[in-house]
């Protein structure tokens, strides 16, 4: 199937619903072209499968596992699965014109294909395609998603042997190549196809690499996707976060943040607090090869400030665990300096107290710890694990960060305990906090910012958005339990967060009468 006469169009490809299970693969160049395609992710060469305009498609899990049964993704124990693991078609296609041209530019396309229930399972949630060459991700030298060199380095600097090391659960100090994200050899060009209930909303090439450092140091690892005009044309479409304008970042973190990341998002819309980490379900497949349930979520950047709040990006300053992410990077020594204040001087006192809300919009900060304390968070200090943000000339706001570790014990104490003390009982870790709580405004404020959050999260309005979530995640998790071997029953997970608020409010009231108390 040939048209026209240009020497350089790249293939298109389609797809025919054949029903049953199977499809038809249709591709089309230019006059007189060869078209060669792969199915492993790998660039087509003249060596490559040559499409003969005759190809069906059946589900393409019958195909042998390549990424997934590797054993050298992680130091950690893992389970490589002893079955062949779901699959989708992962097809480049590549049109060569004469028998010495480069050939044209390379087009992807992935397609899944099931029987129709199985296929439902999948597309319960938002799907993304990353398409990478194989060599890119295992590469020994420079392979992102391998222990590669940079493990092997590493045993020789500390003299260790290989099996003082394998088996750990974690250890953040292992160095390997997926551990090396601040390489740039580690940043690597990816294709993206992102499908909403089968649709395409995007498809085009982004700047792929790991994302943290336990987050990275499992099999399953988290990543950064960056737009960049040298991979790519097309910003991420305005229509996979339905907020109006085009993304230039985005993370895909790994499933076990979703259910509270997504609930709280939904809660706090149209409160005057912003949630750092929230986003889409998706269940992600590399190369062909079924990955798992993630979160594909918005970066908070300069350009998130813009879309989500209407303010100038530019303008903004972001701390996120103590150090300035974007803006003013002064910021951080007046941030501290304001940490010094709270230490240094009484604020029961009115000027004291009116001098840190100059600096503090206090009901955002008020609103933040009542939040943390009534949501059971205590994985965090004032530097660590927390966002705080400001437009150039006005006060600092307090965001909703990292919430992974939250909505757990009903009956426990927080705000006498975390909170006062500080995480493992440090104490004068929430210096500002407990510092801004002898003033007996404050404590009023705190109170009713308290009952602010019983509103915004009532059982009523918990139970109405985990029941919407409900069969998507359910649905998902299996799938990803089943690829991992290991995993959350994410049932007891909804049935027990919606335990949690049901229980939290027989508990706040009393929690609050002790800690001012005990202040006085």
């Amino acid at each position: 199937m040939f048209y026209g006469r240009n020497q350089s169009k790249a293939p298109e490809i389609a797809v025919i619903d054949l029903g049953g299970g199977q499809a038809r693969l249709d591709m089309e160049a230019g006059f007189g072209a060869k078209i060669y395609y792969t199915i492993d992710g790998s660039t087509p060469t003249r060596d490559s499968i040559l499409y003969n305009g005759t190809v069906t498609l059946e589900d393409a899990s019958s195909q042998e596992n390549r990424l997934s049964s590797r054993e050298d993704l992680s130091v950690q124990n893992y389970t490589i699965p002893k079955y062949k693991i779901d699959k989708a078609w992962c097809i480049k296609a590549k049109a060569f014109y004469s028998s010495t041209d480069e050939g044209s530019n390379v087009t992807i396309y992935n397609v899944l294909i099931k029987q129709q229930d199985e296929l439902d399972d999948f597309f319960s949630t938002d799907v993304v395609f990353i398409t990478i060459d194989p060599m890119e991700l295992t590469d020994y030298e420079t392979g992102m998603m391998v222990r590669g060199a940079y493990f092997d380095g590493y045993l020789r600097e500390e003299g260790l042997d290989e099996e003082e090391v394998l088996g750990e659960t974690k250890d953040a100090f292992v160095k390997a190549n997926y551990s090396g994200r601040l390489s740039d050899k580690f940043t690597k060009k990816a294709h993206v196809q992102y499908l909403r209930n089968g649709e395409i909303l995007y498809a085009d090439y982004v700047n792929i690499k790991n994302r943290g450092v336990s987050s990275s140091d499992g099999p399953k690892k988290t990543y950064n996707l960056n737009f960049d005009e040298s991979v790519s044309k097309n910003l991420f479409d305005k229509r996979i976060f339905e907020c109006g304008t085009q993304q230039d970042k985005v993370v895909l973190r790994r499933e076990d943040c979703i259910l509270r990341d997504s609930l709280y998002e939904e809660l706090y819309k149209g409160t005057d607090m912003i949630l750092a980490d929230a986003g889409n379900p998706v269940q992600v497949f590399i190369n062909g090869e079924y990955w798992g349930l993630y979160s594909f979520e918005e970066k908070m950047d300069e350009n998130w400030f813009g879309t989500h709040l209407g303010v100038p990006g530019e303008k903004v300053t972001v701390i996120k665990n103590g150090s300035v992410s974007f803006g003013n990077f002064n910021a951080e020594d007046e941030f501290y300096e304001l940490i010094d204040f709270c230490a240094e001087n009484d604020l029961s006192e009115a000027a004291n107290y009116e001098y840190f809300c100059d600096k503090v919009d206090i009901d955002s900060f008020l609103l933040y710890y009542a939040s943390m304390f009534y949501l059971d968070a205590c994985d965090f200090l004032e530097t660590y694990n927390t966002m705080q943000w400001r437009i150039e000339g006005d006060k600092w706001h307090w965001a909703l960060y990292d919430l992974d570790n939250s909505a757990s014990d009903a009956a426990q104490d927080t705000l006498n305990e975390e909170l006062k003390w500080g995480k493992d009982n440090a104490i004068c870790t929430h210096i500002m906090f407990s510092s801004v709580m002898h003033n007996e405004a404050a404590q009023k404020l705190f109170v009713e910012k308290v009952d602010e959050c019983k509103q915004i999260l009532s059982p009523d309005k918990v139970e109405n958005v985990l029941e919407q979530e409900r069969e998507s995640l359910v649905i998902a998790g299996e799938n990803d339990n089943k690829r991992w071997g290991f995993g959350i029953d994410w049932e007891s997970q909804i049935d027990n967060t919606e335990k949690f608020f049901e229980k939290r409010l027989d508990y706040v009231d009393d929690f609050i009468l002790k800690f001012i108390e005990n202040i006085q």
